[in-house]
């Protein structure tokens, strides 16, 4: 097996590489061989500085959500990052590509990061019903404040270079070769006798307590009838990081993170999530970082797939949820919004009735719906009934449908349905 983490040491700079196709996901293997190189830089008194650097087209796309339902892998992410903070000599992560989740956790806990021009850096947890839960929700509002860390982490969007650099997430962009730009920042650290600048002490953001404040005031009134659990546990940790001590506010996140983890609507997403990746190719390609149907069978999925979203959604309104909740649960994943969720007695509610008594008419209906002992409202029996469709379109005889609908109309009173007049017909409605 490929080692994960490459080592080398290069006039006195320790040159790290994680190298985990292709995404370079930080796996339990991959944090513990990063682990036992960050030992070895601690106790070599010929390195002065280490560089964290990523082979592939990306940094790390983050924690592998996988190892999320599965036994615990030490280190987890937490410690690894609190051991890359600690270290005895000054650590530079050199981004490229993307650094996502703890990808980004991993550089916010080096004492410097630079990035080429095209690397992009977030958070998108919260895609997921999560919160950043190895530190993310502490360091980042003590690099760039907690109005832009909450804009960040809840957004979910990406922030590039240049803008990283102006509000001070990043110390430099690198023209050219990433690896010989970052070795040379980690000479110059060196040759002016900086040390170690850990995250967790620069408070330099926190110390206006009335805009921090008022940042988590906005927040909470914007986001005061968002149905989201994640946003709400994300305010309360980057609130704390201007109250606890670090370590409590380590402690806070992490049970924060594990109260998502936990949450129905986290364990929806991420199931959702590892469904896209494992569906067939000839349904959904990619597009960038999302998916779009294939014509003409994966419109076809798309379309039964909406139809059960709707049938799911018309169970939880008649289980007592709020359809303004659900509406804005998909709206802020990205759906549009559907008309009222709201069963309709004639199409989908089931009853327990015995075989002969499914219909107005009595009649008998076929053996599957007899054996499972309930029919559907909306269904065809012996005499041809089809209840709430207009009499002229099913029967040649108009008294006899006139008839049926008059019982379907009694039978089914006490669901609120009433006769409607439509072409000398009457429909149960």
């Amino acid at each position: 097996m490929a080692r994960l983490v490459r080592f080398r040491v290069l006039d006195g700079i320790a040159v790290v590489t994680l190298d985990a196709p292709p995404v370079n996901a930080l796996s339990g293997p991959l944090r513990a061989g990063l682990w036992e190189v960050l030992t070895r830089v601690d106790v070599n008194d010929d390195i002065k500085a280490a560089v964290i650097l990523a082979a592939g087209s990306m940094f790390s796309a983050g924690a592998d959500i996988r190892e999320f339902d599965g036994p615990d892998h030490k280190p987890s992410l937490p410690q690894l990052c609190d051991r890359i903070e600690s270290c005895t000599k000054p650590v530079v992560a050199a981004l490229h590509g993307q650094a996502l989740g703890g990808g980004a956790e991993i550089a916010l806990a080096a004492h410097c990061r630079v990035a080429d021009a095209d690397a992009r850096i977030g958070m998108p947890e919260i895609s997921l019903g999560l919160i950043p839960g190895a530190g993310g929700t502490q360091r980042l509002p003590r690099l760039i404040g907690a109005e832009r860390a909450l804009q960040v982490i809840i957004s979910a969007s990406t922030v590039d270079m240049l803008t990283a650099q102006r509000i001070g997430l990043i110390d430099g962009v690198v023209q050219g070769d990433l690896a010989s730009g970052a070795i040379a920042f980690a000479q110059n650290l060196i040759a002016q006798g900086k040390g170690v600048r850990p995250t967790r002490v620069n408070r330099t953001h926190l110390k206006d307590a009335r805009a921090h404040q008022t940042a988590i005031k906005t927040a909470r009134t914007t986001l005061a009838d968002n149905p989201l659990h994640a946003p709400q546990r994300v305010i309360d940790c980057v609130e704390a990081s201007a109250l606890l001590p670090f370590d409590a506010e380590l402690a806070f996140e992490t049970d924060a993170f594990a109260r998502c983890l936990g949450h129905p609507q986290s364990v929806a997403l991420r199931h959702v999530f590892m469904a896209e990746r494992k569906i067939d190719t000839a349904l959904i390609e990619r597009d960038g970082a999302s998916f779009r149907p294939v014509e003409p069978m994966g419109k076809s999925t798309v379309q039964r797939l909406r139809k059960a979203m709707r049938t799911a959604a018309g169970v939880l309104v008649e289980g007592g949820a709020k359809a303004e909740d659900i509406d804005g649960a998909l709206i802020a994943y990205g759906f549009r919004k559907r008309a009222v969720w709201r069963q309709d007695p004639r199409r989908t509610q089931r009853y327990n009735r015995a075989p002969n008594d499914c219909c107005p008419c009595g009649g008998r209906v076929s053996l599957r719906r007899r054996k499972r002992r309930t029919a559907p409202v909306r269904h065809r029996c012996a005499c041809r009934s089809w209840p709430g469709i207009p009499a002229q379109k099913r029967w040649p005889d108009a008294r006899r449908a006139h008839d049926g609908f008059d019982r379907a109309a009694q039978r089914y009173a006490h669901l609120g349905a009433r006769p409607l007049h439509l072409g000398g017909a009457r429909v149960a409605g």
